[in-house]
């Protein structure tokens, strides 16, 4: 388990975020949670799309498309949590913010 917050965190082998304080999961694709999981380690650092595909896609090649559903799909997950801000940094790639 990984935290997000105080009261999110992330199961990355389960695939799925767990809210405590219901005690909800909210499910992750394969590529969800890998991205999710390296803007993690490297929080308010720009990752770029070329790293993100990598971690999201081992071993396939995929179009650019498939990381910018992938992230729109995220930050619909991550809605109820302002204090998640998952940001495009333009030409250069995406930031996780917590505040």
């Amino acid at each position: 388990m990984q935290p997000l917050t105080p009261y999110l965190a992330l199961d990355n082998k389960a695939q799925q975020l767990l809210d405590q304080r219901d005690n909800s999961v909210i499910p992750l694709s394969y590529s969800e949670a890998q991205i999710l999981h390296c803007l993690l380690q490297r929080p308010e650092a720009i990752i770029s799309k070329e790293e993100l595909l990598a971690v999201g896609w081992p071993d396939r090649v995929v179009a650019l498309t498939s990381l910018t559903q992938c992230v729109s799909t995220l930050r619909k997950k991550l809605e109820p949590y302002p204090e998640i801000q998952l940001k495009t940094v333009a030409r250069r790639g995406y930031e996780l913010t917590i505040s």
